[in-house]
């Protein structure tokens, strides 16, 4: 069926249905053949679609993070070469794709640098200003 036989029920559906299982906004709308902009007029017209859309992303993030805890512990295989032969595979692992996951699930343990934390223990944004000012020196050194 072409996106023109099918209900607008059912092409929301099918883009949620793939929403889930790729965690790709574009991906997901291709596959459901509808356009980007029509999905998100949905969106912001059908909240039961809003909310339809935010749960089938979590679930697609929830598995891409699957993925990438199964490259990070059991790694890919990757052919071994020799003279321009294979002649073996290798297990992969990614030390960098851990340490992100680590980061994530476990920040306080994990963070590279200092961070700023509120009483409830979330990161805090914070703006610095600087304030250059200009001497008599600054003249001379043109």
């Amino acid at each position: 069926m072409t996106r023109w036989t099918k209900s607008p029920a059912a092409r929301r559906r099918a883009f949620l249905v793939a929403l889930a299982a790729t965690g790709n906004i574009t991906l997901a709308a291709a596959r459901a053949d509808v356009p980007r902009p029509t999905l998100y007029v949905w969106r912001k017209r059908l909240p039961e679609f809003a909310a339809a859309w935010a749960e089938a992303l979590e679930t697609g993030t929830d598995a891409l993070e699957d993925v990438a805890v199964d490259r990070a512990v059991a790694g890919t295989p990757e052919p071994v070469f020799y003279q321009g032969r294979q002649v073996a595979t290798q297990t992969r692992v990614s030390d960098s794709l851990l340490m992100f996951l680590l980061k994530a699930r476990r920040p306080e343990k994990f963070r590279t640098g200092p961070a700023l934390v509120g009483a409830d223990g979330r990161p805090v944004k914070a703006t610095i200003t600087v304030t250059v000012r200009r001497t008599d020196h600054d003249d001379d050194r043109a």
